[in-house]
């Protein structure tokens, strides 16, 4: 029974959020945007309008319990009176080959998903083994949690100063911030009131956990599948049909994808954004929607920021002036108004202000000394020194890779060659989040080793072990330490 309301759920999600952002593709609509165009910013629409529906009663003395059903009620009635006016548009839509493409590489990366997903494949060594917060990838650190443990603050309405596994290191504000936003309203939307206690996630394992944790997992599962559509539509466009199928192939296979789907860490989905943001800066342009879609990005996940600079610097350099000014205003009128909000509110400053260079505010409430000493740190640093430090992720990942045998015998990803289970770690736009990877490997090999699990109540706990030297090193001055 709890399988089939697992895959059950999972239609009726997704069903919900394409309506939803359907009916927002129909209205913004214009005759230039083909129906793949539209797709995209259908995918993009049901994931903002959820977004706001949650931002929308935080100011509300009303529990979101009470507000959210009716609200999703109205949403989803307005959104078929929308597609039953617009329903030549949507045949339109649902015969083009491309959007059809997208469509199957989408639902099935994130059928996979579900189905391993729903298995009790936990081993001993798992991050949260046997519990409802297990990750069910091995070797995994908590990030998954951070979503839902924002849903749960929103909720809630919890004091963010005062509340465990919030204290001084997570940022309400930009940490992840749009599934921590659906989750809050799509949970509450289902008659699901997310408990205050942030230990009730330790409670034993259900597939459908009464506390919302399994709806979170399908939201996420879905938006990081995402990623295929926006993939499939950049190789079809530049590459061809042939290319966009035998793409779609590799993404649905392939154990890169797979596993960050699983993580419940949305990198997958900042990655669809940035991807359609390229789109429609490069391949059609169109300014407004490229703005937005960098927004998007970045409120998935900071790591986003990383990658619009090159493509601004891309429009700076060819002199397409509106559509820089345009493309990057949009994204400052979508993105800065929930940083500024919520930094009043919380007292936290922007992770942003820190995170594209590497490192973190350690007092986000008193920030800044931290952000002196960050910027000061990295400019310290060559450029030949940062650019190294990619090429020893590439050079030791290729070097390391598992010959078939190693691959054969092996039984799980983590039996495999520990540079290529890393490699196969990394989260698209890749190459980010591997500090404790590199942590490791400088550890082994004086002797010692670097593991990462959840610590008790939440937050994450990183071990270090390294041998007694005979004489004490000296101590060198170092910068501050790097996001995860």
């Amino acid at each position: 029974m709890e399988t089939l309301l697992w895959f059950g759920a999972a239609v009726l999600l997704v069903v919900c959020l394409l309506a939803i952002g359907l009916a927002v593709a129909a209205l913004i609509h214009r005759d230039a945007m083909s129906p793949a165009e539209d797709l995209m910013v259908a995918l993009g629409g049901g994931l903002a309008v959820t977004a706001l529906a949650a931002v929308a009663q935080l100011p509300l003395p009303l529990a979101y319990t009470t507000v959210s059903p009716a609200l999703m009620i109205v949403l989803l009635a307005a959104s078929a009176f929308v597609l039953w006016r617009r329903r030549d548009w949507l045949r339109t839509l649902r015969g083009d080959p491309q959007v059809r493409l997208m469509l199957a590489a989408t639902g099935a990366l994130f059928a996979i998903a579900l189905t391993l997903g729903a298995l009790p494949w936990d081993k001993s060594s798992d991050q949260g083994a046997g519990a409802v917060w297990s990750v069910h990838v091995p070797d995994m650190p908590g990030d998954p949690l951070l979503q839902f443990r924002t849903a749960q603050v929103l909720q809630n309405r919890l004091p963010i100063q005062t509340t465990p596994f919030y204290i001084n290191y997570w940022y309400i504000s930009d940490r992840t911030p749009l599934i921590g936003l659906m989750t809050t309203f799509l949970t509450a939307a289902a008659g699901i009131s997310l408990p205050k206690d942030l230990q009730t996630l330790s409670a034993p394992y259900q597939l459908v956990d009464p506390y919302g944790y399994w709806l979170y997992r399908l939201i996420s599962m879905f938006t990081n599948a995402m990623v295929a559509a926006s993939a499939v539509l950049v190789a079809w466009e530049l590459l061809g049909a042939r290319a966009a199928k035998l793409g779609a192939v590799f993404i649905v296979l392939s154990p890169f994808v797979l596993i960050n789907v699983l993580f419940h860490w949305p990198k997958l989905l900042a990655g669809f954004f940035i991807a359609g943001f390229y789109f429609w800066s490069w391949v059609k342009r169109r300014p407004v929607l490229a703005g937005i879609f960098a927004a998007g990005g970045v409120l998935s996940h900071p790591v986003a920021a990383l990658f619009l600079p090159a493509m601004f610097i891309y429009l700076l350099l060819v002199r397409r002036w509106r559509h820089l000014i345009v493309s990057g205003a949009t994204a400052l009128l979508v993105a800065i108004p929930w940083f500024f909000w919520t930094i009043a509110i919380y007292h936290h400053s922007s992770r942003l202000l820190t995170y594209p260079i590497g490192y973190a505010i350690e007092d986000p409430t008193n920030p800044g000394p931290g952000i002196k000493t960050a910027w000061q740190a990295f400019l310290r640093r060559s450029p030949f020194s940062i650019l190294n430090d990619r090429w020893v992720l590439f050079r030791d990942a290729f070097l390391a890779w598992p010959f078939p045998h190693q691959v054969l015998a092996a039984r799980s990803l983590k039996g495999l060659a520990s540079p290529a289970y890393e490699f196969f770690r990394l989260t698209f736009p890749g190459m980010f989040g591997l500090g404790l990877a590199l942590a490791s490997r400088v550890a082994e090999a004086h002797g010692g080793a670097a593991r990462a699990q959840n610590a008790e109540g939440g937050g994450a706990r990183i071990e270090l072990r390294l041998p007694i030297a005979a004489e004490p090193a000296p101590v060198t001055e170092a910068g501050a330490a790097p996001a995860g």
